[in-house]
C-alpha cells in the first residue's frame, strides 16, 4: 500500500513539473510579438503559429501573425489571418483597415476600398484608413474624395507626415502650387528626414522662381543621401540658371563621380565651364562628350571656343566638320562666316553668310 502511495506521489510530481515547463499560447504570443518588434519575422511567425496551435481562438495571435506576414510581403497569408480576426469580431474597425492595406499590396483595389470604407464606418477615428482610402481615390482620379480623405486623416492625426505629403501631391496636380508647398512644409516639420517632401518642395519652389529655396531643399536631399547623383544634377542645373557656374561645375563633377553613365552631366559641365570663361576645360569636356554622342552642335561649340581663343583657322575647321556632318546647319555657316571675316577672307565670309540666311528663312 505504501508503495502505491509513493508511486502516485511521484506521478503527480512529474505531471506538475511537465505542466510548469510547458510553454503556453500566451507565452508564445508575447515572445512572437517581441520578436516582431526586433524584426525577427521568421521567429515571430513561428512563435505566433505555435500560439495559434495551442489556442485556435487567440485573436491577438492571428492579428500579430497577419502583421508579420505582411512585413514579410506574404500578403495572401496576411489576408487569411486578418480575415480570421474579422470572423472573431466583425464589428472591430482596425482589422478591416489592416486587411484593406494588405489588399492594396496584391492589387485588389476594389476589395481594399470596401475594407477601408468599412473600417471607417466602424471606427471613424482611424486616420490611416482615411489615408489609404485617399490613396485609392487618387489613383482613380477622384480628386474631391482624395482631398477629403487626406484632410480628414490630418484632422485626426496632425503629425501624419505621409498625409500632408500626399495632399501636397494632390494639390500640385490641381495646380495649387502654394498649397502644395505648404503641405510639403508641414510634412517636413513632422519628419525632417522626409526626402521626397524636400524633393517635391524644391520642384515647386523652382517653378515659383524661388531658386534659393529650391537649392536649399535639394541640398537637404543630398545631406540625407549623399549618393544620389540625380539630386546633384538637379542642384547643378539650378546653380547654372543662377549663373553660379562654380557651384554648377562642382555638382556636375560629383554627378560623374557617382554615376559615370549620366554622361549628360559632362555636356552640361562643358556649357558651365564655357560660360564661366574656362575655355580650355570646356573644350576638353566637349571633345570628350563628342566621343560619346557625335552631333553637329558639339562641333559648333568646339569651333566657337577656338574662335573665342582667336584660333580662327581651327574654328573654321570645326565649323567645316559640322557642315559636313549636317549640311543644313545654319548656325555652322553663320559662325564660319564670322571666322572667315576675322581672317579677312571676305569672299568666303559673304558666301557663308548668304548660305546661313537661306537656311534660316527656308
Amino acid at each position: 500500500m505504501r508503495n502505491h502511495v509513493l508511486f502516485f506521489a511521484i506521478l503527480l510530481t512529474l505531471a506538475a513539473v511537465n505542466s510548469f515547463g510547458q510553454t503556453t499560447s500566451g507565452e508564445y504570443l508575447r515572445r512572437g510579438v517581441e520578436r516582431f518588434k526586433q524584426n525577427d519575422l521568421d521567429g515571430a511567425i513561428a512563435d505566433l503559429s505555435k500560439s495559434i496551435a495551442l489556442d485556435p481562438r487567440n485573436v491577438d495571435a492571428y492579428r500579430s501573425r497577419g502583421l508579420a506576414r505582411e512585413a514579410k510581403k506574404n500578403y495572401a497569408g496576411a489576408i487569411i489571418d486578418l480575415t480570421k480576426v474579422i470572423g472573431f469580431d466583425p464589428n472591430a474597425g482596425e482589422p478591416y483597415y489592416l486587411r484593406g492595406r494588405a489588399k492594396i499590396s496584391i492589387g485588389d483595389i476594389d476589395g481594399a476600398l470596401v475594407d477601408l470604407s468599412r473600417a471607417i464606418e466602424l471606427d471613424p477615428r482611424q486616420a490611416k484608413a482615411y489615408y489609404f482610402r485617399g490613396v485609392i481615390r487618387g489613383s482613380r482620379l477622384d480628386a474631391v474624395g482624395e482631398m477629403a480623405d487626406y484632410s480628414k486623416a490630418i484632422e485626426l492625426d496632425t503629425n501624419y507626415a505621409a498625409a500632408f505629403y500626399s495632399r501636397g501631391v494632390a494639390r500640385k496636380i490641381k495646380g495649387d502650387r502654394r498649397g502644395a508647398i505648404a503641405d510639403y512644409t508641414e510634412a517636413i516639420k513632422v519628419d525632417p528626414q522626409f526626402r521626397l517632401a524636400y524633393h517635391n518642395r524644391a520642384n515647386e519652389r523652382f517653378n515659383d522662381k524661388d531658386y534659393d529655396g529650391a537649392i536649399a531643399d535639394v541640398t537637404k536631399e543630398i545631406e540625407l543621401d549623399p549618393s544620389d547623383a540625380k539630386a546633384y544634377d538637379t542642384r547643378a542645373n539650378m546653380h547654372s540658371l543662377k549663373k553660379d557656374y562654380a557651384g554648377a561645375i562642382a555638382d556636375y563633377t560629383r554627378v560623374l563621380e557617382l554615376d559615370p553613365k549620366m554622361t549628360g552631366a559632362l555636356r552640361d559641365r562643358a556649357d558651365a565651364r564655357k560660360a564661366s570663361g574656362d575655355l580650355e576645360r570646356a573644350f576638353a569636356d566637349y571633345l570628350e562628350y563628342l566621343k560619346i554622342s557625335p552631333e553637329v552642335g558639339l562641333l559648333v561649340e568646339l569651333g566657337e571656343i577656338k574662335y573665342l581663343q582667336k584660333d580662327y583657322q581651327a574654328a573654321i575647321d570645326y565649323y567645316t566638320k559640322a557642315i559636313e556632318y549636317s549640311p543644313y546647319s545654319a548656325a555652322a555657316y553663320q559662325k564660319r562666316a564670322l571666322a572667315y571675316n576675322a581672317i579677312k577672307d571676305y569672299k568666303r565670309a559673304n558666301a557663308d553668310a548668304k548660305k546661313a540666311a537661306s537656311l534660316y528663312y527656308k
